[in-house]
């Protein structure tokens, strides 16, 4: 949320568009061109000790402890008014110190801010680089305007598609953005601009009602969708059978959950196996439900997850994201779980893995 509250100032928000259509040969020719270059494998020199990507200056930290989530708070606060000079001076002090993704992404803003073009291009890389990003796509999209301004076509075009992919749908943005002015002037823009705009995903209710499964090394979950906005959660990976019960909404492109209640079942009888998630039974009994009044449970599922979700894993893939991804199952029928006056009885009616097809 911390991320999200920065990009918000940084980028316009959402537009919802319908999208366009192509016919094959332009869709061929524009794979033919995406995703062919090396990455951060050829970024540009640089002189600026704070963007030394083999050895950084300070150490790594998933998470900012004090003082420096107090600095943290301090640099978008500088951003956020327009103080980019000041922002680059506090946001070195920090990266003397410490250095995440999410750093690097502020400090690749800042320098894009300051027109420290080859600089921001070397920042935002090693945002990419360092942890799985909660929202890759703005990185992305900034890439892409940094290669735009270059003057670097096919590069642009290529991070562009990127941002896409990974659940950047502002169309507008990207029709207006002056700093996309050479790619769209481009013969490449011309030619291809039907099919990326074809690539825009816009989520609706209707089109994420089914299954949204979690797949992990160790451990996984089913989720159901219902199109009366109910949901059912179930992990697989869990001694007893636990099921939540909320609710769902799309906002802002993002899945919100709402959970209201639990149930679970327990095992009886001796275990009739061991697992990593503790011992399983061969049969169990149905303890009822309870109210959730702890907050903490509620989630949010990111654009760029659900765009993953939708079969866009070959695109602008991070290190670690095939292995921990949702993926979407458009059930053919609506199980028993959705119908409104539905509330579990019975083991069985918690057991949503087979029904989510997971």
């Amino acid at each position: 949320m911390r991320t999200k509250l920065i990009i918000i100032l940084i980028f316009l928000s959402f537009c919802k568009e319908k999208n366009s259509t192509y016919n094959s040969n332009e869709k061929k020719e524009a794979q033919d061109i995406s995703y062919s270059f090396s990455d951060s494998n050829d970024l540009p020199q640089t002189t600026n000790q704070f963007l030394n990507r083999k050895n950084p200056k300070g150490k790594y930290s998933r998470e900012l402890k004090p003082p420096f989530d107090q600095s943290l708070k301090n640099i978008k606060e500088s951003i956020k008014n327009y103080k980019y000079n000041e922002a680059e001076v506090e946001i070195k002090k920090t990266l003397a110190s410490v250095y995440n993704s999410e750093l690097f992404f502020l400090y690749g803003e800042i320098l894009f801010q300051l027109n420290k073009l080859n600089d921001a291009l070397i920042a935002f890389q090693m945002s990419r680089e360092h942890d799985m990003q909660k929202q890759p796509e703005f990185t992305f999209y900034r890439i892409s305007c940094i290669y735009s301004l270059l003057g670097k076509i096919p590069e642009s075009f290529d991070y562009l598609e990127r941002a896409i992919d990974r659940g950047y749908n502002n169309k507008t943005q990207i029709e207006s953005d002056s700093n996309l002015s050479n790619l769209r002037m481009s013969n490449l823009w011309k030619k291809k601009e039907t099919y990326i705009y074809s690539k825009i995903l816009n989520f609706t209710n209707e089109s994420l009602v089914g299954a949204l499964n979690y797949y992990g090394p160790s451990w996984g979950s089913a989720t159901l969708l219902c199109k009366n906005e109910n949901s059912f959660s179930m992990d697989w990976c869990q001694e007893k059978k636990e099921l939540l019960i909320g609710t769902w909404k799309i906002e802002d492109n993002t899945l919100h959950f709402q959970w209201k209640s639990k149930c679970e079942a327990i095992g009886i009888g001796k275990p009739v196996e061991e697992s990593e998630c503790g011992d399983i039974y061969n049969e169990y009994q149905f303890k009822g439900c309870t109210d959730i009044s702890e907050t903490k449970l509620d989630g949010i599922i990111s654009k760029s997850e659900l765009a993953l979700a939708f079969g866009r894993e070959y695109k602008g893939m991070e290190g670690g994201e095939m292995e921990y991804r949702y993926v979407y199952k458009n059930l053919k029928v609506q199980p028993v779980q959705c119908k409104s006056d539905f509330y579990p009885k019975s083991t069985q009616d918690i057991e949503i893995l087979k029904v989510a097809e997971y």
